[in-house]
């Protein structure tokens, strides 16, 4: 669960989750209740900032991997994509929000200026969740490419 990995990650060192959410208040108190269930702190810093200036400003230092999709919105081809201009261009054109604020995708941050190294994610398969189609994955010493996603 999510829960658990915030565990993990919290045994590993990690002292608080950032979450990238904008303006969804439902999901902001989500994720302060997981993190606080976890012994983590809690940083939401894009609260309430325009979203293509948010999207711009994280592509210019940031990377992230999308780690799910809904299934009503978007394929499963977007599964494992890192976050680029390209990938948010054919987010779009598929009716998405650039951000995925509705809820059309959701990423994990695998590097910011602000961690100390980048955060590599081992592909464990892929899952239907309510509606969405998730990739497992777990924190690995070392990156896995896109082209290892299990089918």
């Amino acid at each position: 669960t999510y829960i658990a990995l915030l565990h993990e990650l919290r045994g590993q060192g990690v002292e608080a989750g950032v979450f990238g959410d904008i303006d969804l208040q439902g999901h902001r108190d989500w994720v302060e209740r997981v993190c606080r269930t976890a012994g983590l702190g809690c940083h939401l810093p894009l609260w309430g900032r325009p979203r293509r200036e948010v999207l711009a400003d994280f592509l210019a230092g940031g990377r992230a991997t999308i780690v799910a999709v809904d299934q009503s919105r978007l394929g499963s081809e977007f599964l494992g994509l890192e976050l680029d201009d390209a990938v948010v261009d054919r987010l779009e054109a598929a009716g998405a929000d650039a951000c995925g604020e509705g809820g059309e995708y959701h990423t994990a941050v695998t590097w910011s200026p602000l961690f100390s190294r980048r955060v590599a994610l081992a592909w464990d398969g892929i899952e239907e969740r309510e509606g969405h189609r998730v990739l497992r994955f777990v924190v690995s010493p070392r990156p896995s490419p896109a082209a290892a996603l299990p089918t």
